[in-house]
């Protein structure tokens, strides 16, 4: 099977071809760039990035830092696409990452960054992932590796690793408090023993994080649905569920939709074992669908279950007495990544949406305005968001 891109181990890409200035958005100088998982860019911005850092690293070929920039511009923009193969064709400036490896071995072999771009673009080879964590010794403070670093202890089940990275990523502040929150809500919205399924980096990394770095609900199984694209890390999982094997080959393994899709429909079909099955609200609603009518939303949770059910009262519970709200409300500390984060606080939406409807039924007029001030206050940060447009009318005063 080929290497995966596998969340934040990618693939990304570099070349040789001189660029032109004029080519893509107009800008005169690079910027440090930030994970498009923190920032919210266009592909433009990130193309035009990444031909600036380009010229800068044809200028001198030795200097580490134009390297790493133009290495994160080519990832940003790659990501920012979706993923797909075709994003090179909006720019001569953008290549793979083995083609990024074999320039630095000819320029800067043996450095930090020749290390930290190899082991982040071979996958969880453990080839590759030994250039990884040779990085990780150098310079395990490093911005951006202890994400690598935790992927990669994930994907290939060393626990000690991971732990010992992610206490050190939360010594250094490395994810914001508004994402640690949302994370505590989310393992707050499960049982005790519970399987959860997440699907990005913001929805797992902090999650992952509390379990390791404070012994925040270890009882609960977080697997990112991505990890499942990898046969080392998927095959031994699967085994251990109960789950029968999923053959990736039958689909394109370059067509992440499709898999998502495909893997997440392939373990709802097929999980019998004794822990209970949640998604998080995260998911995209395609990966799981023709599984409606057996997921129950609970919390910032969908509940996979054969009952008719509704769990309106778990999650009244968890506003009331059990998670973390006053960073929803507005943090006051200032986040680079609070687009991200106010598109994923849209994952409330729908349980506060169930429980307008339950206070509605019952009559329970200052209960329900209480929620939907808490909906209006969510859809209003990101408005033209769709998930926001589909929600907004639940929070909006009924004449």
């Amino acid at each position: 099977m080929n290497i995966l891109r596998i969340f934040s181990i990618a693939s990304i890409v570099m070349g040789l071809l001189p660029i032109s200035p004029s080519f893509g958005q107009s800008m005169t100088e690079p910027e440090p760039q930030i994970s498009f998982a923190k920032e919210k860019r266009t592909l433009a911005y990130y193309v035009a990035q990444a031909e600036l850092w380009w010229s800068i690293v044809q200028a001198d070929m030795t200097v580490e830092e134009p390297w790493y920039q133009y290495y994160r511009a080519c990832r940003n923009a790659h990501g920012t696409a979706n993923w797909k193969d075709a994003f090179k064709e909006e720019s001569p400036a953008l290549r793979f990452g083995y083609e990024i490896v074999e320039l630095l071995e000819t320029h800067i072999p043996n450095t930090f960054t020749y290390h930290f771009v190899k082991g982040s673009t071979g996958g969880v080879s453990p080839e590759y992932g030994k250039h990884l964590i040779q990085a990780y010794r150098m310079n395990p403070d490093f911005e951006g590796l202890l994400a690598d670093v935790v992927t990669y202890a994930t994907s290939t089940h060393d626990h000690a690793l991971r732990k010992e990275a992610n206490e050190r990523w939360y010594r250094n502040h490395g994810i914001s408090s508004g994402f640690l929150d949302f994370g505590y809500n989310l393992l707050q919205s499960v049982p005790e023993n519970a399987i959860l399924l997440t699907a990005h980096d913001n929805d797992s990394y902090p999650v992952w994080m509390l379990q390791d770095a404070l012994n925040i609900r270890p009882d609960v199984w977080v697997l990112n649905i991505d990890f499942f694209l990898f046969d080392g890390f998927r095959v031994p999982v699967f085994e251990e569920m109960g789950i029968p094997p999923f053959v990736l080959e039958d689909v394109n393994i370059n067509d992440y939709e499709a898999n998502w899709a495909n893997v997440v429909k392939h373990v709802l079909m097929h999980h019998t074992g004794d822990r209970p099955l949640f998604i998080s609200q995260t998911l995209a609603p395609k990966w799981y669908e023709g599984f409606e009518d057996r997921l129950k939303v609970q919390g910032l949770a969908l509940k996979y279950t054969q009952e008719d059910q509704s769990l309106v009262e778990e999650s009244i519970r968890l506003w009331n007495s059990v998670w973390r709200l006053d960073q929803l409300k507005r943090s006051l500390d200032h986040d680079d990544a609070q687009i991200r984060l106010d598109e994923m606080n849209l994952s409330y939406l729908p349980a506060l949406k169930e429980t307008c409807l339950h206070y509605e039924s019952l009559g329970l007029d200052s209960e329900l305005e209480a929620a939907r001030i808490w909906g209006k206050t969510l859809t209003s940060r990101v408005p033209s968001h769709s998930i926001a447009k589909t929600y907004a009318p639940y929070f909006s005063q009924q004449e």
